[in-house]
């Protein structure tokens, strides 16, 4: 499955869509696309291959000087044929679940998650692009198809097919936990339940441990964000290690330029902040987060106001009326 792809679900009637791709006319732009095309090609994300139907793909400013490419499964009308199953995301909760107030996290960052892995061999004729108005010979007229190879932005199952595949990989990487040498090590699991006489509310419901007694080390991952978590800032240290060199023997790529080192109060995941203090774990949110969530609040209070003020002024005439 890992070598070729994982097997896709698809439903009739499938795409024939063979539209040819528009041309960019801003020069600036064109450039960039083409430098775009040229470096998926250049990796072997596009190969040449047979075509049965197209996806299409156009420039999204990045920045003042920048683009975002931006490739469509929608408009062909593959994303409606192919079925995917429904899966969950960590939560900040299932990295709460792996710290205690000595614990220590870091950042490590998958890079091109989706095209670490093989497209499905049967949908990849669906995949096609057209490159002739970037790639094409000069005066050539004729279509120049390619086909993705790999798991595409924009398809709808590349992120269950990508989340599935590191999964599988994980395996591998988290090795045997009897293992002396092994960071992930561990030997048996602590429940703290909140029906326990020994309850405490500053530990995690349900926690793997070294025979040593300390929490195990672990790794939450939200889609490509993944957060080593060690009980001491080296332990936290060997685990990134760990992650980093066995994913990159599997072939999945780690964005080194990305590592975070080591802190016991780092940046935001999943959306929050999470500090292991000396009186436990702490968990706060970023101010662009809670300033969205006043506005939101605030709407809703307004909405209220006005609902009621309605139904006062209703009521006062269904009073009026029946008094008349």
């Amino acid at each position: 499955m890992a070598l070729s792809g994982q097997d896709l679900w698809l439903q009739e009637p499938l795409p024939s869509y063979k539209q040819p791709q528009r041309r960019e006319q801003d020069p600036e732009i064109y450039s960039q696309v083409k430098a775009n095309l040229l470096n998926v090609v250049a990796k072997g994300y596009i190969k040449p291959g047979t075509v049965t139907s197209l996806t299409s793909y156009f420039a999204v400013p990045k920045g003042p000087t920048d683009i975002r490419m931006v490739y469509d499964s929608t408009k062909s009308g593959l994303n409606s044929a192919i079925w995917v199953p429904s899966f969950s995301l960590p939560t900040t909760d299932t990295l709460t679940n792996m710290l205690d107030g000595n614990s220590w996290m870091s950042d490590l960052n998958m890079g091109e998650q989706f095209l670490n892995f093989p497209l499905d061999p049967k949908v990849q004729p669906l995949c096609g692009i057209d490159v002739r108005p970037y790639l094409g010979a000069k005066g050539q007229n004729s279509a120049h198809w390619m086909r993705w190879t790999r798991c595409m932005m924009g398809l709808r199952s590349s992120p269950f097919a990508a989340i599935k595949g590191t999964h599988i990989a994980e395996e591998a990487v988290f090795g045997d936990r009897h293992s002396s040498t092994n960071p992930f090590r561990w030997t048996s699991v602590r429940l703290n339940l909140p029906s326990m006489n020994c309850y405490d509310p500053a530990l995690p419901w349900v926690s793997k441990l070294r025979s040593d007694g300390p929490l195990a080390a672990g790794v939450p991952r939200f889609v490509d964000d993944l957060r080593p978590v060690g009980q001491s800032e080296e332990d936290c240290w060997q685990a990134s290690h760990t992650l980093a060199t066995r994913y990159s023997f599997l072939g999945l790529q780690i964005a080194a330029r990305k590592i975070r080192p080591p802190s016991q109060q780092p940046g935001a995941w999943s959306g929050a902040f999470v500090s292991a203090l000396a009186d436990g774990v702490g968990v706060s949110c970023g101010q662009e987060k809670w300033d969205k969530a006043k506005r939101i609040l605030d709407d809703l209070h307004s909405q209220l106001l006005e609902s009621t003020s309605l139904a006062y002024k209703d009521l006062e005439q269904k009073r009026g009326f029946l008094v008349h």
